[in-house]
């Protein structure tokens, strides 16, 4: 049986994170997708992943996917505990 591949997603794969996130919006939502929100996914991911602070890791068997895992990275007022103040 084939093994599960992983792959991080980069800019070059902008379009397939916009098509998953499309997918996902239309498995929980009944609403009409505008393409106005289609282009905010677009540049909302562009941003992120330009700024380093989205990654997105996809695991495929037989060429399709199979899970998505994705993080968003914030700032908080930093502490000694976190003192750069990032979350994720």
């Amino acid at each position: 049986m084939k093994e599960i591949e992983y792959k991080v997603l980069g800019i070059d794969d902008l379009e397939l994170l916009v098509k998953i996130r499309i997918k996902d919006l239309k498995m929980f939502s009944n609403q009409k997708i505008t393409n106005s929100t289609i282009e905010n996914i677009r540049v909302f991911y562009k941003e992120k992943m330009l700024k380093d602070e989205c990654h997105t890791l996809v695991g495929y068997h037989l060429n399709q996917i199979i899970s998505t895992a994705t993080i968003y990275y914030y700032d908080i007022l930093p502490s000694n505990e976190n003192s750069k103040g990032k979350v994720g």
